[in-house]
């Protein structure tokens, strides 16, 4: 008996959502992110037409885009709204150079880090402690290079809070890699806690410690402050690299 040969998802009848209007198809999509419109897209040709106009991905964009854009080192150059989407995906210079700003694919969300030579090192400018240096793996001009401190302690671990408004949260971090043969070490079995935090290895080759983390209920008003410091071993310190403070928004939220 002949049967009908089963029609790949992409062609067949959408049923009630091909007779939705586009707009209403935007409306539903902008409630979601932007790496569930590109999953949706895959498997529905009416979503695949309506996750390609300006108006949904005008949704994810920024609104205050044209700001930043206006604040970049480098033009950039796009012919829609979802590429200057990912393109922002991706860190541009802003502010002479000085910070980087990106958005988190799957969200959307504000990345920003600010540069070394953007913060306040104490005796950063003296050649004695400090020397800055350009090295080509950074996206910035220059970076900060440890000399020989007595009051920064790099070997165990350091005291690191993050300041927004009224609210502080505060932590021992560690700035040293685990070294399995290293019995010694001072940071060997110290376990990561909510208030202990593990330097880790960047897929760009940098080392990341998290210095805290903070809830930001007031918009865009208000100062954040994040400090890193050890006044307790006053033996010198030497060797630490400093490239940026990145404030990113936090994994799964």
């Amino acid at each position: 008996m002949p049967t009908e040969k089963k029609k790949p998802r992409s062609e067949r009848d959408d049923g009630a959502v091909a007779v939705l209007p586009p707009e209403c198809i935007a409306h539903v999509l902008s409630f979601t992110t932007p790496r569930d419109v590109c999953r949706a897209s895959l498997v529905d040709k009416t979503f695949l037409a309506t996750a390609e106009t300006d108006a949904l991905w005008e949704r994810f964009l920024p609104s205050d885009r044209v700001e930043i854009l206006s604040r970049a080192v480098d033009p950039v150059e796009y012919a829609s709204n979802k590429e200057l989407y990912f393109r922002l995906c991706n860190p541009i210079l802003v502010d002479q150079a000085k910070m980087s700003f990106q958005l988190e694919k799957a969200t959307g969300k504000k990345w920003y880090m600010i540069s070394a030579e953007k913060m306040q090192v104490t005796w950063g400018d003296t050649p004695q402690y400090w020397r800055w240096v350009s090295l080509k793996e950074s996206r910035f001009a220059q970076v900060v290079e440890l000399l020989a401190v007595c009051w920064l302690h790099i070997s165990a671990s350091q005291l690191a809070s993050v300041k927004l408004g009224a609210y502080a949260s505060e932590m021992h971090v560690s700035l040293m890699l685990d070294d399995d043969d290293d019995e010694e070490d001072d940071n060997q079995g110290m376990e990561e806690t909510e208030n202990t935090k593990n330097i880790r290895l960047r897929e760009d080759g940098w080392l990341q410690v998290e210095l805290g983390e903070f809830y930001n209920n007031e918009g865009d008003e208000g100062e954040m402050e994040a400090t890193l410091w050890e006044t307790q071993e006053l033996h010198w310190k030497q060797g630490l690299i400093i490239h940026g403070l990145e404030i990113r928004p936090k994994k799964g939220e």
